[in-house]
């Protein structure tokens, strides 16, 4: 099987290698754990080797290793990561108390608008998710889940934190950002791009219609910090033709903005 290198963002790049405080194997181990995703769910060591740009050798050190912790599994030559894994994420979230803190916020919106709603956080070019309150008969996609990274530029929750940071941080994320198509739908010219992060910052809040994923809705406001800027945001994802963009923008908004208030007060 041949495997090409991916371009998924939330493969890192690894740190500079001549400061001596930085464990580089640490390093190599956690940007190989990166490259697995929907494209790469398993990898033989040959193939972990073009994701990351290691040796096979160091590949097989590391694959090896996650094997032997249980956070990998090996079949017919083949890696792929065990639910194991997840623990890592998780330990964010218990340590940050997130949960606590916006949980019921987001439970008081989501039954106020009968959707899921959910908190992203930044990472690098991406949002993670980071809480949901779930509508159990509004779930839309797997690609929306807690942990999921979704990148800035083609999704509602990227754009309304985008959009609402400080001009210096804006700048300096767009200087790393790589629009890529993920639909047909999505903007990947960055003169167009910056009209629409204007347009939302005037607004106050995104929208984007199956930009990310086909068939989805999403509409979007930041979550403000102490200093006014976007730590964050808070999203709704909807079928297309259940909702219309018209009902998230007079109903929707408002109430994700009440929440998004609350939000940032909670997370200090």
């Amino acid at each position: 099987m041949n495997i090409s290198k991916s371009t998924d963002s939330a493969v890192p790049s690894l740190p500079d290698g001549n400061d001596g405080e930085i464990v580089q194997t640490l390093a190599k181990g956690l940007t190989l754990i990166a490259a697995f995703g929907p494209d790469t769910p398993s990898m033989t060591i040959a193939e972990a080797a073009v994701q990351t740009g290691f040796s096979r050798a160091g590949a097989r050190r590391i694959l090896r290793t996650l094997e032997a912790m249980g956070y990998a599994e090996q079949a017919r030559g083949r890696y792929s990561l065990t639910p194991k894994i997840l623990t890592l994420g998780f330990s964010f979230l218990r340590s940050s108390e997130i949960g606590e803190r916006v949980n019921p916020i987001l439970r008081r919106a989501s039954d106020t608008l009968r959707e899921t709603c959910s908190l992203g956080l930044p990472s690098g070019p991406d949002m993670v998710y980071v809480a949901h309150a779930i509508c159990e008969d509004r779930l839309f996609s797997t690609r929306f889940t807690i942990g999921a990274r979704l990148p800035m530029a083609a999704t509602a929750i990227g754009r309304a934190y985008l959009a609402h940071v400080a001009p210096n941080e804006r700048e300096q994320l767009l200087t790393v950002i790589a629009p890529r198509s993920e639909t047909q739908y999505t903007v990947i010219d960055r003169g167009a791009l910056k009209v629409i992060l204007g347009r939302t910052a005037d607004r106050g809040y995104a929208v984007t219609e199956e930009e990310y994923e086909l068939g989805a809705l999403s509409v979007a406001v930041p979550v403000p910090g102490a200093a006014g800027h976007a730590i964050g945001a808070l999203n709704v994802v909807v079928n297309k033709g259940r909702v219309s963009v018209k009902t998230m923008i007079d109903q929707y908004v408002p109430i994700l903005k009440e929440a998004a208030r609350d939000a940032g007060m909670a997370l200090g």
